[in-house]
């Protein structure tokens, strides 16, 4: 079996544990993500007929951003629970590449011939599918290791959002978001967060902007 390449995925993740299991985004069709202040708060113009579709692609922007937040938080499973999950999944594909066959001999040459018979592209040969559990195997010990986070109770959803709304506002304004609560950014944020269903409104808004890593923002 090949051995593959690990891929380099960097250093600890700054962002906190990862928590959401299987997901359904919202539509959020009846909300406005372009008010007045959201885009007051970005300096934008909206004046003229060109005015609309700015307005339009804002919103689509910034809904995408809070739908993925929402079903983040829709959906969450205790950080604990993720991390006994994915060393689980680790073992069991550790366990069956053990006893996965390594050598050529009549029993692999017959399951090959098999396979080479079947009309699908869905049938690899077994030096393939040794291939792949290994690629697997990284990317799973990268989660691990990636996905450890900052802390066991952390916001991972919260922070996201976050991230993302410093994009757009980097994308809109030309400015690097600053983490002072009474800054454009923050203002920006609390306009969006007033949108926001009231059962997922991000809660202590100061201590988030202080502690969310918006340093990557291009």
């Amino acid at each position: 079996m090949t051995k593959s390449k690990t891929r380099q995925r960097g250093g600890k993740s700054k962002l906190p544990p990862r928590v959401p299991s299987l997901r359904r985004l919202q539509r959020l069709s009846k909300i406005d993500f372009a008010t007045p202040e959201i885009v007051r708060m970005l300096g934008m113009s909206t004046s003229g007929d060109r005015g609309v579709f700015v307005e339009l692609d804002l919103h689509n922007e910034i809904r995408a951003i809070v739908a993925d937040y929402i079903a983040d938080r829709s959906s969450q499973v205790p950080p604990k629970e993720f991390r006994k999950r994915i060393r689980a999944f680790r073992s069991a594909v550790e366990t069956f590449l053990r006893k996965f066959p390594t050598t050529q001999d009549e029993v692999t040459e017959a399951i090959n011939r098999e396979l080479d018979q079947i009309e699908s592209d869905w049938a690899p040969s077994l030096s393939h599918i040794g291939n792949g559990l290994d690629v697997v195997l990284d990317v799973v010990k990268s989660l691990e290791t990636v996905e450890g986070g900052a802390g066991t109770d952390a916001n991972r959803a919260a922070h996201l959002l976050l991230a993302g709304l410093a994009s757009v506002y980097r994308k809109r304004t030309g400015k690097r978001p600053s983490k002072k609560i009474d800054g454009k950014f923050a203002k920006f944020v609390q306009a969006v967060n007033a949108q926001i269903p009231a059962r997922f409104k991000l809660n202590g808004l100061a201590h988030l902007i202080r502690s969310v890593d918006i340093r990557w923002v291009g």
